[in-house]
């Protein structure tokens, strides 16, 4: 069950940390590598978590038999959003001036997604590697040989836009409803539960300084260290876990529920607390740093 706990909120949430990157000062790697992260985690999380909650289920706790399954889910994932990225990547060139192209586009991601389900993939993981192709396709068509022309430019941007808007809305939807559902089921009546929940979002807090610290050694996005720290958001990922003990059946489901809900709250207020916090002490020092120095007066002798 510790297994369990710890990779459901083992993971950023993807959506917060895309919101607040676009918000704050931070470079292009900085906010590229936040993004991939949270996407990555969330990935894993849900790999891991349906993985550990199988052994409980079932009492059988193979540890290679588990690594295999892992290793199989992200290899057929992989392998399904390659095949998949590529052939649409070359399909678009001729179906994108197909009016609402990019809700064909998201129809043929909603089929990776369950073909690669289907097989014993991650679908997740296909999804990500389907969007990463297409995100990619200027240096991907280069390095196949392939011209990249402005009509090819253009068809990708009307497509990326219109998904992005089509994304968004879905999105807002699926979040603002499971939350309210979050909220209905949720019942915190233990002040021990609310300071566990705090607790361990300080924790978390506290690994992730650790860690960040120590990865960004020596590296070109070390001056974002400070934001990159306190972008630890819990959030629709580690919601839809949480939930996931009670549907099979497990001790202390209730538990699950109740801690991520003060773990998405508390992680919420420290990322953005903390990135107005080191907005402002940024701009204070530049401003320091532009302000013009005085002459010293010569005192009489």
């Amino acid at each position: 069950y510790g297994l369990l706990f710890g990779s459901i909120f083992g993971g950023s949430s993807s959506v917060v940390v895309i919101s607040l990157v676009s918000k704050v000062k931070i470079s292009e790697k900085g906010a590229i590598t936040l993004i991939l992260e949270s996407a990555v985690t969330d990935i894993l999380c849900i790999v891991i978590s349906l993985s550990i909650i199988d052994v409980i289920v079932t009492g059988q706790a193979d540890i290679g038999g588990i690594c295999i399954g892992v290793a199989d889910k992200f290899l057929l994932g992989i392998a399904m959003g390659l095949v998949l990225g590529f052939a649409w990547l070359f399909a678009l060139q001729k179906v994108a001036t197909m009016s609402f192209s990019y809700i064909l586009t998201l129809g043929i991601v909603m089929l990776g997604y369950a073909a690669s389900e289907s097989i014993g993939g991650s679908g997740a993981l296909t999804a990500l590697i389907f969007g990463l192709i297409l995100g990619n396709e200027k240096s991907l068509l280069i390095a196949l040989r392939q011209t990249f022309s402005e009509k090819n430019k253009k068809i990708m941007l009307s497509v990326e836009d219109g998904l992005k808007r089509f994304g968004n809305e879905i999105a807002f939807l699926i979040r603002t409803y499971f939350f309210v559902f979050l909220g209905i089921i949720v019942s915190v009546s233990s002040l021990n539960l609310l300071l566990s929940g705090i607790m361990l979002s300080f924790i978390l807090l506290g690994i992730r300084y650790g860690a960040v610290w120590i990865t960004t050694a020596n590296s070109p996005i070390k001056s974002d260290r400070k934001i990159m720290t306190v972008v630890l958001t819990r959030g629709l990922a580690a919601a839809v876990l949480a939930t996931l003990p009670a549907q099979f059946g497990l001790e202390y489901s209730d538990l699950f529920v109740n801690i991520a809900v003060v773990v998405i709250i508390t992680t919420a207020i420290i990322a953005t607390v903390g990135s107005v916090v080191i907005s402002t002490q940024e701009k204070n020092e530049k401003f320091s740093f532009n302000l013009p120095k005085l002459p010293r007066k010569k005192s009489d002798a």
